[in-house]
C-alpha cells in the first residue's frame, strides 16, 4: 500500500480547518442562543411588569370612580347587568350544571360497567411467533391481520389483500 507524500499533510490541514470551523460555528451558535434567550427574558419581564402596572392603574381608576355617587348604578344599567331575580336564576344554573355533568358522567360509567359485565366476551385466539412474541386477537383474524394488530413486523407481498402466497398471510 503506497501513500502519496502530501496526503498526510493535506489530511492534517483539512482536519485542522474542520476543527476551527466547528469551533467558530459552536461559538456563533452559543452567542446566538444566549442573546436570543436574553432578549426573550428581558421582553417577558418588561411585558409582565407593564401588564401589572396597567392592572394596578386600572384598579386605581375604578376605585376612584366607585367613590362617586350613582356610579355603580349607572354602570350596572349601562352594561345591562342582570337584576336580582336574573342573578338568582344564573346562580341556580351555575350551581346545577356541574352537578348534572357529574351525574351524566357517573351514569355513563355505570352503564359501561353493566355492559362490560353482561356483554358476551368476544372469542379470542393467541398467536405465538417463533421469537416468543404473542398476539391476542379476535377469532377470525388472519395471521397477517394479527401481526399488524399487534404491531409485529410481517412480510406481505400483497399488501394485506389476501392475493399472495406469503406464508401465514
Amino acid at each position: 500500500m503506497s501513500t502519496h507524500p502530501h496526503s498526510t499533510s493535506q489530511t492534517h490541514s483539512y482536519a485542522s480547518w474542520l476543527r476551527r470551523v466547528r469551533l467558530w460555528s459552536g461559538i456563533a451558535l452559543c452567542a446566538y442562543v444566549t442573546t436570543h434567550l436574553a432578549n426573550h427574558a428581558l421582553g417577558l419581564i418588561s411585558f409582565a411588569a407593564l401588564a401589572l402596572l396597567g392592572f394596578v392603574q386600572g384598579g386605581r381608576e375604578v376605585s376612584a370612580q366607585a367613590r362617586e355617587p350613582g356610579w355603580l348604578q349607572e354602570l350596572l344599567q349601562t352594561t345591562n347587568a342582570p337584576d336580582a331575580v336574573a342573578r338568582q336564576s344564573l346562580d341556580r344554573v351555575r350551581i346545577g350544571v356541574p352537578g348534572i355533568f357529574g351525574a351524566v358522567i357517573g351514569a355513563i360509567l355505570v352503564v359501561r360497567a353493566i355492559r362490560r359485565r353482561f356483554e358476551p366476551r368476544l372469542e379470542t385466539i393467541q398467536i405465538t411467533y417463533p421469537d416468543g412474541q404473542k398476539a391476542i386477537v379476535p377469532a377470525g383474524f388472519s395471521v397477517l391481520e394479527a401481526s399488524r394488530f399487534a404491531k409485529i413486523p410481517h412480510a406481505s407481498v400483497c399488501g394485506g389483500r389476501g392475493r399472495c402466497s406469503t406464508p401465514g398471510g
